[in-house]
């Protein structure tokens, strides 16, 4: 004998029913709460990428070699006033693509300390705008305002995009930047 025979001769067919009917309706909350957790972490965005915070690392050997590193590079190529040289740019690329991402900030800024030579530039600013895609806010960020500093115009349809960024800091540093550069809003 089958389950449903057997439930059907102990507690009646209308009495079946309305135990199907709750089944089927527990069935369908459970899939509701599936669909709705997983809908929810599928909406999860740039911004909020867990992302280690300044503290839990600013006092290890290794970032504070990788930052006095940069530091040193914007240092040197300020005074006296300079491009980067070929060593100090396979740092920065290096650094780019670090997975602290203050290191990637910190190299990124660096990028207008230097006065480059116009091939220099067109990397820094190709740099840059690799950088526009970073998970951490602050690397977009930074990113954005290096390009508005080396008054990249060619950067403006990838800055764009940013005006709808996650986060409102990067969106206004976005909206600044085009000021900058002259763009209109249709």
């Amino acid at each position: 004998m089958s389950l449903p025979v057997i439930l059907k001769n102990w507690v009646g067919e209308e009495q079946m029913r309305i135990w199907a009917l709750l089944v089927l309706t527990f069935i369908g909350f459970a899939a509701v709460i599936f669909t709705t957790r997983y809908s929810w972490l599928r909406k999860q965005t740039a911004s909020s990428v867990k992302t280690p915070t300044f503290s839990e690392y600013r006092d290890t050997p290794e970032f504070k070699a990788k930052f006095s590193a940069i530091i040193s590079i914007m240092r040197n190529v300020k005074n006296p006033p300079r491009p980067f040289s070929q060593h100090e740019m396979e740092m920065l690329r290096k650094a780019l693509n670090d997975p602290i991402p203050h290191i990637r900030h910190i190299a990124v800024a660096a990028f207008t300390e230097a006065t480059p030579d116009p091939r220099q530039r067109e990397e820094l600013i190709h740099l840059a705008i690799s950088r526009l895609r970073d998970p951490y806010w602050l690397v977009r960020d930074e990113a954005v305002y290096v390009l508005g500093r080396l008054q990249a115009m060619e950067a403006i349809p990838y800055i764009l995009p940013l005006l709808n960024d996650p986060d409102p800091r990067v969106r206004e540093t976005a909206q600044k930047t085009l000021q900058r550069l002259g763009y209109k809003a249709k």
